[in-house]
């Protein structure tokens, strides 16, 4: 179930009203790249190593990415604040128009029983290991 709140660009928006015409230019013809983060029992897992992966994607397809790892860190808190969330998954969208620059986007996918699902998965990599 897709949570309450969204950010577009620097601005939270009710989900609903958080779109992308089809006529915009960087949906219809522009790159894009995005990032699924965890959130588990309120912790948000490798962050850091997330920007690092979004920004070289940006780079390597030519999309500017201007806020910082900070403003990206304080605006995926909002997102996770003002859904009240504690386990979900968080996408962080860049679409890019040449003419208008990137835009942002990030939204929670909030996710039940997330300790099973997490515990099947760290499960399946050892399994997936030997």
């Amino acid at each position: 179930m897709k949570h309450g709140f969204a950010i577009v660009d620097e601005k939270t928006v009710v989900l609903e009203e958080a779109r992308v015409s089809i006529t915009d230019l960087s949906f219809v013809y522009g790159p894009g790249i995005y990032e699924t983060l965890k959130l588990r029992s309120g912790i948000l897992y490798f962050l850091d190593e997330h920007f690092e992966r979004l920004r070289k994607s940006a780079e390597i397809i030519g999309i500017a990415i201007d806020p910082s790892d900070e403003e990206l860190r304080n605006r995926i808190h909002t997102l996770v604040d003002i859904n009240r969330i504690r386990d979900a998954n968080i996408r962080v969208v860049v679409l890019d128009d040449r003419k208008r620059g990137s835009r942002m986007y990030m939204f929670a996918e909030k996710i039940q029983n997330s300790r099973a699902q997490f515990q099947g998965f760290v499960n399946s990599r050892a399994v997936n290991k030997r």
